[in-house]
């Protein structure tokens, strides 16, 4: 609180103007007062935006007069201090708003492993402090693979020799893998996009008698189709989050069984690096 040249006029941090004087004169009787700033109060908060407060002043008074006579006990003078308090509303700065974030969760849905596919339910939340200003979700489909399955139950072979040719991540011809389909989700702001889309082909081929062409190679073999997506979600505000996984498929053991002469291929399927999937397909080898 500071005080004008005059000492009678008080202006405060707050720019309120406080004019704290008196002087009083008539038919010979005389009065005045002067103001001290002592403090200021919060009485209360009213709100988030305004608060009661009060303005104190410490006053010193004089009242005194000529008329009364010399002598006798008269009293023509009286001063005294007095605190005076004065009350007034005042706008709180406002803070700053709390920063916006935004929260994003992807969980995997493998109920349909048997079927060769991965779900992902996303979502994405836009949050200032505890309120949540925006949200959108969309459950689809992630990835999915064909099935490892043999094109034969048994073959005639010579011996349990084989040789490998296996041809993997070939890419497929697909129109989709160019494109995107918008529109999914919460408010049409997920769009998919596929990001692979490949044939894998594993075969061991054993040699056999001739047939009727002369070909002696006896192929164990089955060809996939892999699909891979990612979807990216364009909240309001034009922020974007971006959801996809990390797919791999392959060969970990394709042998034949001495004792049995039963030949063995594995194929393991790994979402984010995490076995989802395992197929084995089993031939038996009947051996001339």
């Amino acid at each position: 609180m500071k005080a004008n040249a005059d000492g009678t006029t008080f202006t405060s941090s707050d720019t309120n103007t406080f004019n704290r004087s008196f002087e009083w004169k008539g038919n010979g009787v005389n009065g005045s007062s002067t103001p001290t700033w002592e403090r200021t109060i919060i009485v209360s908060q009213l709100n988030d935006s305004t608060e009661l407060v009060e303005a104190q002043f410490e006053e010193s008074w004089s009242i005194w007069t000529s008329l009364l006579p010399s002598e006798g006990d008269y009293t023509s003078t009286k001063s005294d201090k007095e605190l005076v308090r004065v009350q007034y509303l005042r706008v709180v700065k406002q803070t700053s708003a709390p920063e916006v974030t935004y929260r994003r969760s992807f969980e995997l849905d493998f109920s349909s492993i048997s079927k060769g596919k991965v779900f992902a339910q996303m979502r994405v939340d836009k949050v200032q402090g505890n309120e949540v200003l925006e949200t959108a979700s969309h459950f689809g489909l992630i990835a999915s693979w064909g099935a490892y399955n043999p094109q034969v139950s048994e073959i005639s072979v010579t011996g349990t020799s084989f040789r490998h040719e296996d041809v993997n991540g070939v890419n497929a011809f697909s129109a989709e893998k160019d494109g995107e389909k918008g529109g999914l989700g919460d408010g049409g702001c997920y769009t998919r996009q596929c990001v692979r889309h490949t044939n894998e082909t594993y075969s061991d081929v054993f040699t056999s008698t001739p047939d009727a062409d002369g070909n002696t190679d006896r192929p164990v073999r089955s060809n996939l189709d892999v699909w891979v997506y990612k979807y990216s979600c364009t909240l309001s505000d034009g922020h974007e989050e971006t959801f996809e996984v990390e797919f791999s498929i392959s060969s970990v053991k394709n042998e034949v069984d001495p004792t049995t002469n039963v030949y063995e291929r594995i194929i393991e399927v790994k979402v984010n690096g995490e076995v989802v999937d395992t197929m084995t397909g089993r031939v038996q080898l009947i051996v001339d």
